[in-house]
């Protein structure tokens, strides 16, 4: 990653923008930093035994909140956002009119990655959480309510596929008589709610996911919204000098998160990332490993781990996975007579 970083100051042609050297320095300790914290939370993970649940249920609670305050009044939304978050292209898009859909994207930039985010977090707290039913349900809910209001094609499309495969296929979700009445419940107050609030939910459909589908058409949601033909350019781009560094520079790609680090540092820092990000873990079951799908999703149709609260998300997950064979030992070690008496 230096010697690409280092590389940028060449410059190389095919980036559809010019990505500075300042820039190049950024992204490198943007992903430096981030990947300390994986080491961070994987050491803490192995040594201490601590379950992250709570965090993750009140964390989709409270982009939860969020997606409530953007869906009853989108004026305060901005105003909050403008002051947590003044970054945010999308509102200075949308203040201008320059916008034609203004969807929630939380106190991020990407609307998609919301929901690739959230999905993934719903997704572990269901598999992880062994006892309370009534709160997976809650955060089904919720997780129904944000991507109706990011509006993400792909973040509903995965949603729906995983949680059916865990609903269905699984017994995260109790299949006992107290399970059953709860999905039951849940889903007539579902229908009630969405009945009673019928006109919303047509304005959210129409001004929304109607709209943006009216915007890319058949054609373009097929190809991703133009994915298709970002991927192929990326290809074209790719040169043999990035089988082994990188350019250091953005730009070749504007979606797919694989050709982007392959042109920004070259293939083995790209392998890296691939095994630390997505690689399944020892000890970690196929289930536990669903919880990372969505954001490999996102990562490859959307980029995503530019944000860098999204590449913690992942991070997180995959280190408390990656912690299951070190755990052993730190408990194994604790218990040696020797260490014992050391202690």
């Amino acid at each position: 990653m230096i010697f690409s970083t280092l590389f940028s100051l060449l410059g190389f042609e095919g980036s559809s923008y010019h990505t500075t050297f300042s820039t190049s320095i950024k992204r490198f300790f943007q992903y430096i930093f981030s990947f300390w914290y994986f080491f961070f939370f994987l050491y803490f993970f192995s040594k201490y035994d601590r379950k992250i649940n709570s965090i993750i249920f009140w964390g989709v609670i409270y982009i939860t909140i969020f997606a409530i305050i953007y869906s009853f009044n989108r004026d305060l939304f901005i105003y909050i956002k403008q002051i947590l978050c003044p970054f945010d292209p999308q509102i200075n898009r949308w203040l201008n009119k320059e916008l034609l859909v203004f969807r929630y994207n939380f106190l991020w930039a990407d609307p998609n990655n919301v929901a690739y985010a959230a999905t993934s977090l719903v997704l572990f707290y269901l598999v992880e959480e062994k006892k309370e039913v009534i709160y997976k349900y809650i955060l089904l809910v919720c997780l129904s309510f944000i991507l109706l209001c990011t509006m993400s094609f792909g973040g509903l499309g995965v949603a729906f596929v995983l949680v059916s495969y865990i609903v269905f296929f699984t017994n995260s979700l109790n299949n006992s008589k107290t399970s059953i009445i709860l999905g039951i419940i849940a889903i007539i107050g579902i229908i009630l709610f969405i009945y009673t609030n019928l006109d919303y939910f047509q304005e959210i459909y129409s001004t929304g996911i109607e709209r943006r589908h009216s915007i890319y058409g058949n054609q373009g949601i097929a190809g991703g919204g133009g994915r298709m033909a970002d991927f192929i350019h990326g290809l074209k781009e790719i040169q043999p000098l990035f089988l082994i560094v990188g350019s250091g520079q953005e730009g070749f790609v504007t979606e797919i998160g694989h050709i982007y680090l392959i042109c920004m540092y070259g293939l083995p820092v790209y392998i890296f990332f691939m095994y630390i990000m997505f690689g399944k873990k020892r000890g970690q079951k196929f289930i536990q490993y669903l919880t990372i799908i969505p954001m490999f999703v996102g990562f490859t149709i959307n980029i995503a781990i530019g944000e860098q609260k999204y590449l913690l998300i992942i991070l997180l997950i995959s280190a408390y996975y990656a912690a299951i064979p070190y755990k052993n030992k730190f408990i194994n070690y604790e218990n040696l007579p020797l260490h014992n008496n050391i202690r």
